[in-house]
């Protein structure tokens, strides 16, 4: 709109899907104790987690670190997974261990049950430096998982209530007080679950495709004309 003067009633947006058979609150209990068992967590210890297909300088892997660091000084006693592809790990294994964090993140890679991590997961973070849409947020919301997301993300829009309260700038400093802010409050932690399938139930890969093919058929009508 603001760069070619497009009308608002000639925009359509259609979100990325995603698959509800594979990214589902009703599967939360028992995947949850699955990707826990892999990971070698308690059901007592918090997990923390990010989510990416790669790019991790893009997808602000390194200001998840430093926020971590800031909220483990701060008494937050966690586990933490970046799971995504990066060709160059070294620095951020070094950037863990120079923050205090070598035994609280593990690295995984890419993981084709990547949902069983999801669930493994109390707090979901997406502090990307930019992202056209990001659909690791969307997957989360619909495991319900309680997300924090950076504003320069595009699926931050699918967030709704009260969990648009955890759409924050990107930084360290403001990251790690989210993050702190659900530690301590078990109670928002499960009314942020309970919406996040809600948010993401509208977005699934079949009502994607349904919008799109009412797009083509609108334009079609036209050509008609």
């Amino acid at each position: 709109q603001r760069r070619f003067g497009v009308p608002v009633e000639k925009i359509a947006v259609i979100y990325p899907g995603y698959s509800p058979s594979q990214f589902n609150a009703a599967d939360r209990d028992r995947l949850r104790a699955a990707g826990r068992g892999r990971l070698g967590w308690s059901e007592s210890q918090l997990g923390v987690g990010l989510v990416t297909s790669g790019d991790f300088a893009k997808r602000g892997v390194a200001r998840f670190l430093e926020a971590l660091a800031k909220a483990k000084r701060a008494g937050v006693d966690f586990k933490a997974i970046v799971a995504g592809k990066e060709g160059r790990l070294g620095p951020y294994l070094q950037m863990a261990a120079e923050l205090g964090l070598k035994d609280s993140v593990v690295f995984l890679g890419p993981r084709a049950d990547v949902e069983s991590y999801y669930h493994a997961l109390d707090i979901y973070v997406h502090p990307a430096l930019y992202e056209e849409f990001g659909q690791s947020v969307e997957e989360a919301l619909a495991c319900g998982v309680p997300t924090i997301v950076g504003k320069r993300v595009g699926a931050a829009e699918l967030l709704c209530g009260v969990m648009r309260d955890f759409i924050v700038e990107p930084d360290p400093e403001t990251l790690a007080a989210a993050i702190q802010t659900l530690a301590r409050n078990p109670q928002l932690r499960r009314r942020l679950s309970a919406l996040g399938p809600d948010c993401a139930a509208p977005h699934s890969w079949q009502a994607n495709v349904a919008a799109t093919m009412k797009i083509y058929a609108a334009v079609l009508r036209r050509q008609k004309r």
